[in-house]
């Protein structure tokens, strides 16, 4: 087995592994923790992330598919551009540097993302 060398450098994208937890005390005591993993992806990476992995991808039907369509705003504009748009709105700034977010895939076929966020550089 030949290295992948499509990728000159190292990416910034990751995945992070941890639990989330919750309690409640009332009106019933309740608790839960369980594993669970997190993509850490940096937008302007999407293609080298998905590139070459036939369980994941951004463009065909996978196991774990990155959708467009799941995340903010219109799904005809780039992801990265919208967020830029809204940041600039809300705060009359516009951000210039990489935009990165913590995510859930689609996992077949299947969206469940309670929460995603987008850190602005």
């Amino acid at each position: 087995m030949q290295p992948d060398t499509t990728l000159a450098m190292p990416l910034h994208s990751a995945l992070y592994i941890g639990h989330v937890q919750h309690r409640r005390l009332r009106p019933l005591q309740h608790q839960f923790r369980y594993r669970l993993f997190m993509l850490y992806l940096d937008l302007a990476e999407l293609d080298q992330v998905f590139h070459k992995r036939w369980l994941w991808s951004t463009r065909r039907a996978a196991l774990a598919r990155f959708d467009r369509r799941d995340h903010f705003g219109d799904p005809a504009v780039p992801l990265d551009e919208s967020v830029r748009a809204l940041v600039e709105r809300e705060t009359g700034h516009r951000p210039t540097g990489p935009i990165r977010l913590l995510t859930h895939l689609r996992y077949f076929a299947y969206c469940f993302n309670p929460i995603s966020i987008y850190y602005c550089f």
